[in-house]
């Protein structure tokens, strides 16, 4: 508001002194000079290689300002990724990314947070596929030996830099130790037999279940 009030009043002072001067030492824009100077030059060039020069001029004019406007209309989209995450919420009710569940009794359900977020720059509904699996580990290699789909849901279509979150339970169906709790988020469809391998991402948790 002080620099557009300040901004009038100057405007006004400046006005009132240009009246005060006479007509002929007023400063004026000469874009009439400018314009008659620029059609002399293209219509009227010395020489064959002026007349070249200029229409060269005036293309290069014509496509810089071209890609200019382009690149102001029509910004890039910029990466394209979708947040995936799993949360819990602390004693204070905060959602943080730490003290997950880690031992379970065998039918017992602990909460978790799922969060997806939405950076694709074009709207998708996503869904997601919980499994349980119990895995063996063998030279650095690790090979699900038994899998179980806990849960599946989908999220509501989400626009670009859309956040969707839900509190999903997990509840084990089999006992036994370094369990491995499976989040698989695909886009729009679920293939037949749902895998890390086909997935868009995936999270897990490792688990102890007692019997």
């Amino acid at each position: 508001v002080s620099v557009s009030g300040f901004t009038v009043v100057a405007v006004g002072v400046a006005a009132v002194r240009r009246w005060s001067l006479p007509v002929e030492d007023r400063f004026r824009v000469p874009y009439q000079r400018w314009i008659g100077d620029a059609r002399r030059e293209l219509l009227e060039p010395e020489s064959r290689l002026d007349g070249v020069l200029n229409v060269v001029l005036v293309a290069s004019i014509i496509l810089a300002v071209g890609a200019v406007s382009y690149a102001v209309m029509v910004p890039p989209d910029g990466e394209r990724f979708t947040e995936f995450y799993i949360l819990t919420e602390d004693d204070d009710g905060e959602r943080v990314a730490a003290n997950y569940p880690t031992s379970f009794e065998l039918g017992e359900s602990q909460p978790v947070i799922v969060g997806v977020e939405n950076h694709e720059h074009e709207s998708h509904s996503y869904a997601v596929v919980v499994q349980l699996q119990r895995v063996e580990t063998q030279e650095n290699e690790s090979t699900v030996t038994e899998r179980v789909e806990l849960d599946r849901f989908t999220t509501p279509e989400l626009a670009h830099n859309d956040t969707w979150t839900t509190e999903h339970g997990i509840e084990p169906t089999m006992a036994s130790e370094q369990l491995r709790v499976q989040y698989l988020l695909y886009i729009d469809d679920v293939p037949a037999s749902p895998t890390r391998e086909n997935a868009y991402r995936d999270l897990h948790l490792w688990i102890d279940v007692a019997p």
